[in-house]
C-alpha cells in the first residue's frame, strides 16, 4: 500500500511540473526547432586541442558520422514529454514503472501534444532510438545524497542569492547527458534546469533526434546556483561546483555528453577556443564522447545557428546508435 501511495505521489508531482511548464509555454511562445531546408555542408574545423580530461577524435570523423546518420520520415513512437523530476527530491525513490506512467499521462495536458503541423524537423527527423540502459537503486541513492549536499552547499558566493539550487533533471540511465552553464531566473525559481524559453527550445532540439529528458536524457549545469543577473560563472565558482558535476557524470556514465554553450564546452574541455571552432568536432571527456554545440538561447537570438546545431545533433545521434 505504501508503494502505491508513493507511486501516485510522484505521478501527481510530475503532472504538476508539466502543468507549470504548459503555463509558461502558453505565455511565452517559443519558435519551433525547424531543421534547415538544405542538408549538408562541411563542418568547421579547428586546430588540435589537448587537455588532461578531454581530447579530440581524429579529424574528419565527426563529419563522416554526421553524413552517415540515418534520415527519413519520423516514426510515431511513445514520445512522452513528461518531466522526470529533480534528482534526489522528486525522482530518487520512484520506480521506472511509475516514471513511465506519470510521463505518459502528461500527454493529456493542454499544450503537451505534438505540434499539429508536425514541422519541427519536416521530413528530417531521425527514427526512434532502439534499446535503453537500466538504472540501479545504488545510483538513485547516491544521487539523493549528492543532491542534498548541493542544496546545502556554501562553497562559493553564488549560494548567497539563490532561491533554489538546481541539481539536475532526467533519468538515471541516460543515453545523453546535456550540460549547460548555469540556472537562469526560471530555473532558480523552480529548482529545475532548462525550464525557461531556452529550455523549451532545447526540448524541441532533442526531440528532433528522438531524445527526451523524461525518457532517455539527463540535464545538468556546470554551476548549480544562478549567477547574479545571469552573468557568466566565474572560474572559482565553476571550480567549487566541479566535484558535483564530475560525480554526476561518473554515476550516470551517459553514452554521450552534449555540452551546450561556450561556458560548459570550454569548462569540460579545458580549452579557450571559441564556440565557432569547437562546434562540429567530436571530443572525449574521460572516455565519454562529447559534442559541443551552441546554447539554445543563442539559437533563439540567431536562427542562422540552426544548421550547425542540427549537424551537431546528428553527430550525437550517430554516437548513440553505435
Amino acid at each position: 500500500m505504501e508503494n502505491e501511495s508513493l507511486t501516485e505521489y510522484y505521478e501527481l508531482l510530475s503532472l504538476a511540473q508539466d502543468y507549470l511548464a504548459w503555463g509558461y509555454r502558453r505565455n511565452h511562445r517559443t519558435p519551433e526547432f525547424r531543421v534547415p531546408a538544405q542538408d549538408g555542408g562541411a563542418a568547421p574545423t579547428a586546430g588540435g586541442l589537448d587537455s588532461s580530461a578531454a581530447s579530440a577524435v581524429p579529424e574528419g570523423r565527426s563529419a563522416d558520422r554526421a553524413a552517415q546518420a540515418p534520415s527519413g520520415s519520423w516514426s510515431d513512437g511513445p514520445g512522452p514529454r513528461g518531466i522526470a523530476g529533480q534528482a534526489g527530491h522528486a525522482l530518487s525513490s520512484a520506480s521506472g514503472e511509475a516514471l513511465a506512467a506519470a510521463s505518459a499521462r502528461t500527454n493529456k495536458l493542454p499544450g503537451t501534444e505534438a505540434p499539429d503541423d508536425g514541422d519541427i524537423a519536416p521530413g528530417m527527423r531521425l527514427p526512434p532510438i532502439s534499446g535503453q540502459r537500466e538504472a540501479s537503486a545504488v545510483i538513485e541513492s547516491e544521487f539523493d545524497s549528492l543532491s542534498g549536499a548541493v542544496s546545502e552547499c556554501r562553497l562559493c558566493r553564488l549560494c548567497e542569492g539563490r532561491t533554489n539550487a538546481v541539481f539536475g533533471m532526467g533519468v538515471f540511465d541516460p543515453l545523453v547527458m546535456v550540460i549547460g552553464e548555469g540556472p537562469g531566473a526560471d530555473e532558480d525559481r523552480q529548482g529545475l534546469p532548462f525550464v525557461g524559453r531556452a529550455g523549451i527550445y532545447l526540448d524541441k532540439m532533442l526531440q528532433a533526434v528522438d531524445l527526451d529528458r523524461g525518457r532517455n536524457c539527463y540535464i545538468g549545469n556546470v554551476v548549480k546556483c544562478r549567477p547574479p543577473n545571469n552573468r557568466d560563472p566565474q572560474p572559482d565558482e565553476i571550480s567549487a561546483c566541479r566535484p558535483y558535476l564530475e560525480r554526476q557524470i561518473e554515476l550516470l556514465h551517459p553514452r554521450v555528453i552534449l555540452a551546450v554553450g561556450r561556458i560548459s564546452s570550454k569548462s569540460l574541455l579545458g580549452v579557450e577556443e571559441s564556440m565557432g571552432k569547437l562546434h562540429g568536432r567530436e571530443f572525449a571527456y574521460r572516455g565519454i564522447p562529447l559534442v559541443p554545440t551552441y546554447h539554445p538561447a543563442a539559437v533563439l537570438r540567431d536562427q542562422g545557428l540552426r544548421r550547425p546545431v542540427w549537424e551537431d545533433l546528428k553527430v550525437v545521434r550517430g554516437l548513440v546508435d553505435e
